[in-house]
């Protein structure tokens, strides 16, 4: 019941009622609307929209990570968590469940709402970070063509120097796991939150 109150108020709009699509793009819609301002003139604001996304930390009874080294066209290489879209009609955790069955093959047994933000002021955009318990290998992966990945299974301390190294991607959760790095007793909450 608190995941699902949770997520109703982080998918509050803070984009006002009289904004107007101006742009459908393929990944971000463009919106404007009239704002008065502090001098009673007005002026045009402008905010994209694109659908929300997820990010799936999935760990193994083996305290182990299941992280993925991935390549796409018009990106470096990067290393990153499973994740991805939730698309129309589907929750935040139906899209954590499917996404890390598609780009891993695993499946868990145990899904925890880790945290849910807004990454940016002028978009309409949430994500939803999971961990997963006790993952297992359950399928073959289902990977989208425009993506190419590698799994890795690595150790926390692993993690942290790939976060160190600054070759983890999105950077969205990269405090938590500085932190870690320089903050033992946080270290240990993070540790016990992904594995216990």
């Amino acid at each position: 019941m608190k995941q699902s109150l949770r997520t109703k108020i982080l998918q509050k709009s803070n984009m006002p009622q009289n904004a107007k699509r101006v742009f459908k793009g393929v990944l971000f819609d463009v919106y404007h609307w009239k704002q008065k301002l502090y001098d009673g003139n007005f002026s045009t604001f402008e905010m994209l929209k694109r659908k929300n996304t997820v990010i799936v930390i999935p760990t193994t009874l083996d305290k182990k990570i299941i992280f993925l080294k991935q390549k796409q066209p018009s990106k470096i290489s990067f290393f990153s968590f499973p994740g991805g879209r939730v698309n129309k009609n589907e929750t935040p955790e139906q899209a954590a469940r499917r996404e890390l069955l598609e780009e891993t093959g695993y499946s868990g047994r145990v899904f925890r709402l880790w945290k849910s933000f807004q990454p940016a002021s002028k978009m309409e955009y949430y994500v939803y970070v999971y961990i997963v318990k006790e993952c297992e290998k359950e399928n073959h992966r289902n990977i989208d063509p425009g993506e190419n990945i590698e799994l890795q299974k690595l150790s926390f301390d692993q993690l942290l120097d790939l976060v160190y190294k600054q070759k983890y991607d999105p950077q969205s959760l990269m405090y938590d796991f500085l932190r870690s790095y320089f903050d033992t007793e946080y270290r240990l909450s993070i540790e016990k939150t992904l594995f216990y």
